[in-house]
C-alpha cells in the first residue's frame, strides 16, 4: 500500500490487488460510465467516489513502460474538481 499526502495536499492512494479483484472493479467502472452513474470504490480501507462527471468530462491516459526488466500498464483517469468530491458521502 502507498498512502502518502505532500505539501501540496495532494493524496495518494494505490493497493496491489488479484486479477480476480481488479475484474471485479473494472466490471462495476464499466457498469457505471454506461449508466452515467458514480463509481464507489474501496482501496486500502478508504472507501472514494469517482463522480460520474469525471467519466463524461474527463480525460484518460493510457501507458505502457518497460525498463530495467520491469514492465508497467497504467490507465488513469484525470479530471478538474475539488478533491472532497471524491470521499463517499455518509
Amino acid at each position: 500500500m502507498e498512502n502518502a499526502m505532500n505539501e501540496t495536499n495532494k493524496v495518494k492512494v494505490k493497493e496491489k490487488m488479484a486479477t480476480t479483484e481488479l475484474k471485479g472493479i473494472l466490471q462495476r467502472w464499466l457498469s457505471a460510465i454506461e449508466n452515467n452513474e458514480d463509481f464507489e470504490l474501496q482501496v486500502e480501507g478508504q472507501k472514494r467516489i469517482i463522480p460520474s462527471k469525471a467519466m463524461r468530462e474527463g480525460w484518460v491516459n493510457v501507458e505502457v513502460e518497460s525498463k530495467h526488466g520491469e514492465n508497467e500498464f497504467e490507465i488513469e483517469l484525470k479530471w478538474n474538481g475539488d478533491a472532497q468530491e471524491t470521499y463517499t458521502r455518509q
